[in-house]
C-alpha cells in the first residue's frame, strides 16, 4: 500500500504530457483522455499500470465504507478518518471507471454522503482550521467525479451541505 500514490503520480505525469490535447473534464483531477489512457494500459496488462492497479484494488481504500462524522475533533483520530474517507472515495471512483463495477461507484457516493452531516470542528485549535481546509478540498473535488457515475447527482447535492455552512473555509 506504500506505493498506492504511484498510480496517481503516473496519471499526473500523463496529464503533463497530454497538455496539448483538448481538455474534457469528467472528474476532479483527470481528463477523460487521461482516464481512458490509464484504463487501456490496465486492460492491456502493461507495467507499471497493471501492477499499481492490482495494488489499489486490493487495498483497504477499495473496500472502505463510509465513516462520516457530525463533528471532527482534529486532536484525535477524526482527522485520519476524514482523510482516509476522501482517499477511499476517490480510489473507488477511479476503480469504477477502470472496471465498470457499479459497486465502486455506489460506495464512493455513500462515503461522500456520509460527510454531508458534518456540523463543526471541535478541537478548538489551529489544527481545526488546517483540517477544515484539507477535508474541504479533498471531499469537494469528488462530486465532479460523481457526475459521471451511477447515482452521482445524489452525492453532489449531499456533500455541499457542509460547504454552504462555511465549515471548510478556515477562518
Amino acid at each position: 500500500m506504500k506505493n498506492l500514490p504511484a498510480l496517481f503520480v503516473a496519471i499526473g505525469l500523463w496529464s503533463a504530457s497530454a497538455s496539448a490535447m483538448t481538455f474534457v473534464h469528467p472528474g476532479a483531477l483527470n481528463s477523460k483522455a487521461e482516464l481512458d489512457f490509464v484504463k487501456a494500459k490496465i486492460q492491456a496488462g502493461a507495467p507499471p499500470w497493471k501492477g499499481e492497479f492490482d495494488q489499489i484494488i486490493s487495498s483497504s481504500y477499495a473496500t472502505r465504507g463510509p465513516h462520516g462524522r457530525a463533528n471532527i475533533n482534529s486532536g484525535n483520530n477524526d482527522a485520519n478518518v476524514s482523510r482516509d474517507d476522501a482517499i477511499a472515495s476517490y480510489t473507488q471512483a477511479l476503480l469504477w471507471y477502470f472496471t465498470g463495477d457499479e459497486t465502486y461507484a455506489k460506495k464512493s457516493v455513500a462515503i461522500l454522503n456520509s460527510w454531508s452531516h458534518l456540523q463543526r470542528f471541535t478541537a478548538g485549535s489551529e489544527q481545526d482550521r488546517l483540517q477544515a481546509g484539507w477535508i474541504g478540498q479533498s471531499l469537494l473535488r469528488q462530486p465532479k467525479s460523481c457526475a459521471v457515475i451511477p447515482d452521482g447527482p445524489q452525492a453532489r447535492s449531499g456533500i455541499f451541505k457542509p460547504c454552504s455552512k462555511g465549515l471548510f473555509i478556515p477562518s
